[in-house]
């Protein structure tokens, strides 16, 4: 789409990340949800549970702007248990990249507003410091940061966290704010596929079938989620405030 020449008059703001995306038009959701189970959710090292919530955080990137409170995915566990290559595995899905990288938090914030993925690798207590904390508090409650637009003295602008956040780490978080906005994901060897590849040939996979799975997932949100998303949307947070009012 030409910005802002689309029927509503919207300016697009794309994410220097992502590599674009072939839409195949007559893709079939079913066979290509088998596709995704099979190149990326079973190759995830824990349990069967919380590997059906990390595959939620792929297409959950579409919806990002109409939640408020965004929280935080925790992937934990001892050395070689994947937790890297679970967050590669993400990142390769959503951006057709693996961006795994060290960053500043100055850095994390800017990306944050334009890119529906950050990924904190290897984040231990020792090196959250007050900026990588503040981030991750700010963007666990769909927060944002204000600061001095370049070459101006006077004008700012505003940073909203548009992003999903995983942490990756082995120690678990010592701050009480950090550990209630979590989703903490256990991974471990014993989970492991027992034909797994290894994590060359499983992002290879993912990068081939990566337009197949998207295009799969634009179809079931056109299709079957933003139709009465309203009321859907209702309903679901009735259920968790009753099922789960604490």
């Amino acid at each position: 789409l030409q910005n802002g020449n689309n029927a509503d008059g919207i300016l697009l703001r794309s994410s220097p990340k992502t590599r674009p995306i072939n839409f195949i038009p007559d893709v079939n959701p079913k066979e290509a949800m088998e596709t995704f189970k099979a190149v990326f959710t079973d190759y995830l090292s824990c349990r069967p549970s919380d590997r059906y919530f990390l595959a939620s955080l792929i297409p959950n990137t579409l919806f990002i702007k109409f939640t408020e409170d965004i929280g935080l995915t925790k992937l934990t566990g001892g050395t070689g248990t994947g937790k890297s290559k679970a967050a590669a595995m993400s990142s390769a899905l959503i951006y057709g990249e693996e961006y795994v990288n060290a960053s500043t938090a100055a850095a994390d914030f800017s990306s944050a507003a334009m890119n529906p993925l950050i990924i904190l690798d290897n984040l231990e207590t020792k090196s959250l410091n007050k900026g990588k904390k503040e981030f991750l508090l700010v963007s666990a409650t769909g927060g944002g940061r204000e600061k001095r637009k370049t070459g101006t003295d006077s004008e700012t602008v505003n940073e909203k966290s548009n992003a999903q956040i995983i942490v990756t780490a082995i120690e678990p978080f010592e701050d009480q704010e950090m550990n209630k906005r979590t989703s903490e994901i256990i991974l471990s060897r014993q989970y492991r596929h027992p034909k797994y590849p290894g994590p060359s040939e499983v992002l290879s996979k993912i990068r081939a079938e990566r337009d197949l799975i998207w295009s799969a997932f634009f179809k079931i949100a056109a299709h079957n989620v933003l139709p009465d998303f309203n009321k859907k949307r209702k309903a679901a947070l009735q259920f968790i405030c009753s099922k789960f009012p604490d």
